[in-house]
């Protein structure tokens, strides 16, 4: 029997974090492409299975739709995979089209935490595509692959062939041994491409754990991976970095989790491991600011930890406790200059655009952000992601049209989704875009950074976000005044 084929793709239709906890435009951000991990560790499974994979992140390759056509025509896959995002949702899936017009036969499935809520609607949509997963995509997809048919597939929304009906399957539990999965599918990309933003070396993404213990109203992870963190043994961590160094020639990595500080005593044990073995790399890493303190943290620095990032989200306590964030604005502080005392670099996020918000909040949380004196810091519209608590509130205020989701493109200067009852969506943009030009822009800032820039690729790196922070400002500006 002829080996069967899969393609797996991040449709050329925008450069976007498409993690099943993230979703986001890298446009004009300061984030950088990440590898796409959930691709990846599904090319692992089916190869485990005997099928012959190919991945493609068109976006970052620079590939077009004729280059999709092609691959089609070339590698004749049995089954197609697609990542997708909800703002790009319509175009990513007009990769199934094209697939079924190539061969009728093929077997398109798409995978993305939206899916939760937005599957059968999809499948409605869209009658090329055949299978939305909607949960973590691993054995589903390997299922959809190996098992008789698909309602033996739990976890998964899919389109009777015989009778066009479409039929949901039950989520099946969330897996409990994370190191029993399959190291992802490195081997399929050019790691190359995958690069630290202040130095442009070969960067990659290793997954820690899954679950999240709180419950922002905001969040896709306690929708897609639950409240229960499950994190990989130290050993089994230190062993794929391991393996990242010597075969692939990279020392630096991202160590995804939804809050990798959480477990004080699995953090110093990784930390111990990593310095133990002598791997010498460096790391990034997120935490809550109430999940740090200086004897994590030292553990840190020392295994090669460079930066943090925290989910600080706004300066308005109040706004903390209707977001159920589950921590104040009294530990932010602390948090960054525990960073700064140890020569790591802190980064921040904050969201303007919760239904609460108003002119005076976000002034303040503004005002917040350049007292925290984040290293780096990013200002975001709320976005009702489906499957969320926020998406129900909002929707229930009538604060949104669900059909905007479709339409936008999560960039950093993209009209807001949301409105307020204070505020309008252009408002929040402006605001978003005020405290991102408020915050860069101070002479203290500017001064800090040009002094500790120690490499070319550091310069560059600033002076194209500067750039795009400036056009950015400058598009939302003759955007308004044309409105006016």
């Amino acid at each position: 029997m002829m080996q069967k084929r899969v393609l797996l793709i991040n449709p050329p239709t925008g450069l976007m974090i498409r993690e099943d906890r993230c979703q986001a435009s890298v446009n004009n951000n300061p984030l950088v492409m990440r590898p796409p991990i959930d691709l990846m560790y599904v090319a692992a499974s089916l190869e485990a299975h005997g099928f012959e994979c190919r991945l493609r992140d068109y976006p970052l390759l620079r590939k077009s739709w004729k280059d999709f056509d092609s691959e089609l025509r070339e590698f004749n896959p049995d089954v197609l995979v697609m990542s997708t995002t909800i703002s790009t949702l319509v175009n990513d899936l007009h990769a199934a089209s094209m697939a079924k017009n190539y061969n009728p036969d093929i077997l398109t499935i798409a995978k993305g935490p939206h899916f939760k809520v937005e599957d059968q609607r999809a499948l409605r949509d869209f009658p090329d595509l055949d299978v939305a997963v909607h949960g973590e995509s691993e054995i589903p997809i390997s299922e959809c692959c190996t098992k008789n048919g698909l309602s033996e597939v739990r976890g998964i929304t899919y389109r009777d062939r015989s009778t066009g009906n479409i039929l949901r399957t039950e989520r099946p539990p969330l897996l409990d041994d994370l190191d029993a999965l399959p190291l992802p599918a490195r081997h399929l990309i050019d790691n190359s491409l995958y690069v630290r933003p202040d130095t442009l070396e070969p960067q990659t993404t290793i997954q820690t754990a899954r679950g999240c213990p709180w419950s922002c109203i905001y969040c896709l992870s306690p929708v897609v991976y639950g409240s229960q963190v499950r994190q990989r043994s130290p050993e089994s961590l230190v062993a794929e970095v391991e393996h990242c160094k010597t075969r692939y020639g990279i020392q630096n990595f991202i160590f995804l989790a939804d809050t990798f500080t959480v477990n004080k005593k699995w953090v110093i044990s990784l930390c111990k491991l990593l310095i133990e073995r002598n791997l010498k790399v460096s790391w990034a890493c997120n935490s809550r600011v109430n999940t740090l303190d200086e004897e994590r943290i030292q553990w840190m620095k020392k295994a090669g930890c460079w930066l943090i990032a925290f989910g600080t989200e706004s300066g308005n306590d109040e706004h903390l406790k209707l977001m159920k964030k589950g921590t104040t604005t009294e530990f932010a502080k602390p948090a960054i200059d525990l960073c700064r005392k140890y020569g790591i670099k802190s980064y921040t996020y904050f969201i303007f655009g919760l239904p609460w918000e108003t002119k005076d909040s976000a002034r303040k949380t503004i005002q917040f952000a350049k007292w925290l004196d984040a290293d780096i810091a990013e200002f975001y519209t709320a976005y009702p992601l489906p499957g969320t608590e926020l998406a129900k509130m909002a929707e229930e205020m009538g604060l949104y049209e669900k059909s905007a989701l479709r339409e936008s493109h999560l960039g950093a200067y993209e009209p807001a989704i949301l409105r307020t009852p204070e505020l309008s969506p252009q408002d929040i943009l402006r605001y978003s875009t005020q405290a991102r030009m408020e915050f860069y822009m101070r002479p203290k800032y500017i001064i800090r950074k040009l002094t500790g820039i120690r490499s070319y690729n550091e310069l560059k790196a600033h002076l194209t976000f500067g750039y795009q922070l400036l056009r950015g400002v400058f598009t939302v500006r003759r955007r308004a005044a044309m409105s006016t």
